[in-house]
This record gives C-alpha cells, sequence and structure tokens, in this order.
C-alpha cells in the first residue's frame, strides 16, 4: 500500500484503521491485499479491540454466543445506532462473526475462562470451531451438554482441557483429526460410551486424562508413541489390559485403578522402561504377578491392590531399586514375602488381606529403620 509513491509502514496502517469499530473494519479488506494481510493479523485484531474493550475487561467477559456489545465488553460507536431499539449499549454483535484473528484474541485475552467463584454455566458453543486456536481451556466449570464434534476443526490446537464440568454424552470421534494436540484433559465429566479409537491416531499427543467419568468398553489405544501419562482411572471399562500399551515405550505415568479390568496383568508392560507409577488397583484382575514388572527400572509406585492376583510374590519386584510404594494388599497371594524387599527404599508397603507366610520381624525392623510403613 502506497501513498504518493511512498510505501505505508504496516504498523502505521494499523495504527490508522484500530480506530474503526472491529464490527466494521473488515469491509476495508477488499481495498487491497496489502490491506486485507494488516487487517487480518493477530497483532492488528490486538489493537484494534484494545481501543474498544475497556482494559478493566480483560479476562472478565462472559462466554456469550449472540451477546449485544454490553455484554461482550465492546463499546458501541457514538454515531451507530441500534435498528430495533434506538439505543446505543444494546447494538448487538456476534464475536463469533468477527474475523478468526479477532476471535482469537478475544477468546484469549478478554474472555473469562473462570470469571465467577462458581465457574461458567452453559454449554461449549459449537461456533468454537471456527476459531483458530492452539489453547483451549474451560476447565473447573459449571459447562453441560456434549462436547461439540466442531472442536474436531481446530487442526491448530494444542491443548484442549475441559476437565471438571458437567458435560455428558460421547467423546466425539472427530477429536482424533487433532493432530497437533498434546494434551487432553477430559476428566472429572460425566462423559458415556467407549474411547473411540480415532484417539489412537493422535501421535504427538503427551497426556491424556480421561479420569472420573463413565466411561465403558475396552481400553484401545494404540499409535500413542508419544505418549508420557495415560489416566483412564475411576470409569466403568472392562475386558483385558492391551498387551499393546507395552508399546508406549515414553510411558512415565499409566493409571487404569477402579475399573473393571479382567484376566491378567500383561509381561508386556515390563517394557515400559520410562514408567516411574502403576497403578492397576481395584480391578478383577486374576493369575499371579509377572515377573516381568522387575524389569522397570525407574518404578516408583507399583499398586496391585484390591484384585484377585494368586500366587507369589515375584522375587523379581527386588530389582525395583527406586521403589518406594508397593500396595499388594487385598489379593490372594500366598509363599513368603522375599527377604530382598527390606534394601528397597520403600515407604510404604502393604501386603494385608492376602495369604501370605507371616512377615519376619528383623525384615520389617530394617524397613522401618529405613524410614518405611509398614500395613
Amino acid at each position: 500500500m502506497e501513498f504518493n509513491g511512498v510505501p505505508v509502514p504496516n504498523e502505521l496502517i494499523a495504527r490508522i484503521f484500530c480506530w474503526i469499530h472491529p464490527s466494521r473494519v473488515q469491509l476495508y479488506r477488499p481495498v487491497c491485499r496489502h490491506l486485507s494481510h494488516v487487517l487480518t493479523s493477530s497483532h492488528f485484531a490486538s489493537l484494534n479491540l484494545s481501543r474498544f474493550i475497556s482494559p478493566s475487561k480483560i479476562g472478565k467477559v462472559e462466554l456469550v454466543v449472540n451477546g449485544s456489545y454490553k455484554e461482550s465488553g465492546l463499546v458501541v460507536e457514538e454515531e451507530e445506532w441500534c435498528d430495533d431499539f434506538h439505543c446505543h449499549c444494546e447494538f448487538r454483535v456476534d464475536w463469533f462473526q468477527l474475523h478468526k484473528s479477532h476471535q482469537e484474541v478475544y477468546f484469549n485475552k478478554y474472555l473469562a475462562h473462570s470469571a465467577k467463584d462458581d465457574g461458567i454455566l452453559g454449554q461449549v458453543p459449537v461456533q468454537l470451531g471456527r476459531l483458530d486456536l492452539t489453547h483451549l481451556n474451560l476447565a473447573e466449570n459449571r459447562l453441560v451438554g456434549c462436547i461439540p464434534v466442531e472442536l474436531g476443526m481446530l487442526l491448530n490446537l494444542v491443548r484442549l482441557e475441559l476437565n471438571a464440568n458437567n458435560l455428558g454424552g460421547v467423546i466425539p470421534s472427530e477429536l482424533g483429526n487433532l493432530s497437533q494436540l498434546r494434551v487432553l484433559n477430559l476428566s472429572k465429566n460425566n462423559l458415556k460410551g467407549c474411547i473411540p479409537s480415532e484417539l489412537g491416531k493422535l501421535n504427538n499427543l503427551v497426556r491424556l486424562n480421561l479420569s472420573m467419568n463413565e466411561l465403558t468398553g475396552a481400553l484401545d489405544l494404540c499409535g500413542l508413541s508419544n505418549l508420557e501419562v495415560l489416566n483412564v482411572a475411576e470409569n466403568n471399562l472392562s475386558g483385558a489390559l492391551p498387551s499393546n500399551l507395552g508399546q508406549l515405550k515414553k510411558l512415565k505415568r499409566l493409571w487404569l485403578q477402579m475399573n473393571k479390568f479382567s484376566g491378567s496383568i500383561p509381561p508386556s508392560f515390563g517394557d515400559l522402561d520410562e514408567l516411574d507409577s502403576l497403578w492397576l488397583n481395584n480391578n478383577k484382575l486374576s493369575m499371579s504377578i509377572p515377573a516381568d514388572l522387575g524389569n522397570m527400572a525407574k518404578l516408583q509406585t507399583l499398586s496391585l491392590s484390591n484384585n484377585s492376583l494368586s500366587g507369589r510374590i515375584p522375587p523379581e519386584l527386588c530389582n525395583l531399586t527406586k521403589l518406594s510404594g508397593l500396595y499388594l494388599n487385598g489379593n490372594q497371594l500366598t509363599g513368603s514375602i522375599p527377604m530382598e524387599l527390606s534394601d528397597l527404599p520403600l515407604r510404604f508397603l502393604d501386603l494385608r488381606r492376602n495369604k501370605l507366610d507371616p512377615f519376619p520381624i528383623h525384615m520389617r525392623d530394617q524397613i522401618e529403620r529405613n524410614g518405611g510403613f509398614i500395613h
């Protein structure tokens, strides 16, 4: 863009046009490609919105899909009139109809993600799927209804956090389209149905938390090669524990407790070299404890309590030199307690409600001298 043959700097263009109301500024985009480029930038959106929204509104505007200027925090220009009511403050603007650069700045800067002590009340707007967001955090509110399938259109999304709400329905399979996603947290809701296998396509996912819902069916998640944390605790998942979880080589924490998993513990879990926490308690697991679990050199917590495991405590568990918590209570284990357990840095050891031989006194004394607590 030029003036008398001299190129006009982008910053000057932005400073001039930012005085035009956000609802009308995009009308100038067809003038030329250069101007359109400036008016659709995030930098211009930030300047433009800051002219018409008071700094006191930052982080405090309520989530209103079809809100008025007053509700959205936008100030109406003096010369504009409401066609219906001849009222300045109620001239309507839908912020979802602004350009996506304005939408993203508005959402991230001005929208109250937890404006009140009791949080946002309402549904997740389907219009969020139009935005070009990288982070969407609506956690710890009072959102109800279903997770919109339109969120699967947020192809640049890196973090999606909807945990601690009252969301119901099923997890949309469309979330499997979010190829850039690294964090997905849908915990502490009322989600039902199966975990969609499409989530297994999220190759960049690092953390997946679906705990404390009402999910059912089998756990079928493969292909998550970068996953470090998997938490599906406190659901109604059933069936056998998938042996292919042992292929998730970067996994550090695996929480599968308080479900209805049955069958044996896969020996392949012993291939999880980076794992530091394994929680399988309060399921319906049976048969013996695999000796392969003794291969997890970085394991610090192993909880297998309240299942139907039988047989002996494998002496290979004594190879877990970083183990600080071992919970085997509430099973049907038999035989002697491996003496070498007293050499581990155990802080908590619970072997109650089994059929084990009596705990050797000198072994108990040694663990307690090391600061451990025995049940």
